[in-house]
């Protein structure tokens, strides 16, 4: 999101609802980007909830915005709000899943709530033609409103060398071999699988082990690698504003998220950017299957 309005630059006014609360990506926003934020009061519930959904109609038409953007399966009420009588233009993304759905493990009553929501006149983009297939073949959408767009990035800016600085500030030396890589600490990352293939390594290569990126798995991600006695040679960096400044250090880049078909999680899915990323660096790229 943050890419995206800084490539559209001051010609147009953004609105940004963070389910979680947590808008610390806006100091990522060039000072041209008009940008206002709103906490918008919303119940768990197990499915959708009409408390929710008329809150959400009320601030569309407060707001009034000429396009409506939504992201997966934690926007649908938002994409149900502005369902029925839209009061503007909507597009939905999907890329992916949690560890509760796949490709192959559709929940049925999320299946049912796609095929009627997104079966009205919003347009729906997605990153991978096995998304493609499942939106118009599973989910039943119409073909002339679902878009397959693959992800992109600018590859000169990871092309760039790493920014010395940094380095010193996270502790990377870069005199020994250093694996790393870039992704949400979430349970679908699989980072424990990366973390055992680590300290399973021959222990007199004494490489590093540099995670980028922020999660509720952090904890536990922790805690394994002190299980396992490598806690002294794995650097959990947090989420970094810019990890292309980072990535020309790796030796090594490692994607492990669970992507084997048998695993039924939700990387069979995506176009995984951060292995796209990787290509523009001198570092060899080690992926499961994704």
């Amino acid at each position: 999101m943050v890419e995206l309005a800084n490539n559209l630059g001051g010609g147009f006014r953004h609105t940004v609802v963070a389910l979680d609360g947590d808008f610390s990506s806006s100091q990522r926003l060039v000072p041209q980007v008009s940008c206002d934020f709103r906490q918008v009061a919303a119940r768990k519930s197990r499915g959708a909830s009409l408390r929710n959904i008329l809150a959400i109609r009320r601030v569309l038409s407060e707001i009034r915005p000429d396009l409506l953007l939504t992201y997966n399966w934690g926007t649908i009420e938002w994409v149900i709000g502005n369902r029925w009588k839209a009061i503007c233009p909507q597009i939905h993304f999907e890329d992916g899943f949690g560890s509760d759905e796949s490709v192959d493990r559709q929940l049925v009553r999320r299946v049912l709530a796609r095929r009627i929501v997104l079966s009205g006149k919003t347009i729906v983009v997605v990153p991978s033609q096995t998304l493609y297939r499942l939106a118009t073949e599973g989910w039943r959408l119409e073909r002339h409103l679902v878009r397959y767009v693959p992800n992109g990035i600018v590859t000169n800016r990871f092309a760039a060398p790493p920014d010395a600085s940094l380095l010193a500030g996270l502790g990377l030396r870069g005199d020994r071999p250093t694996i790393g890589t870039v992704a949400a600490l979430r349970r679908e990352k699989n980072l424990t699988r990366l973390i055992r293939c680590f300290a399973a390594l021959p222990p007199d290569l004494k490489p590093i082990l540099m995670i980028i990126g922020e999660g509720p798995e952090r904890t536990t991600l922790e805690t394994l690698a002190r299980d396992l006695a490598v806690a002294d040679r794995v650097i959990f960096a947090g989420a970094l504003p810019a990890p292309a400044a980072i990535l020309g250090a790796f030796d090594v880049f490692a994607l492990s998220s669970a992507g084997c078909r048998s695993s039924q999680r939700m990387s069979a899915t995506l176009r995984p950017s951060s292995r796209r990323r990787t290509r523009t660096t001198s570092c060899i790229a080690m992926t499961s299957r994704v």
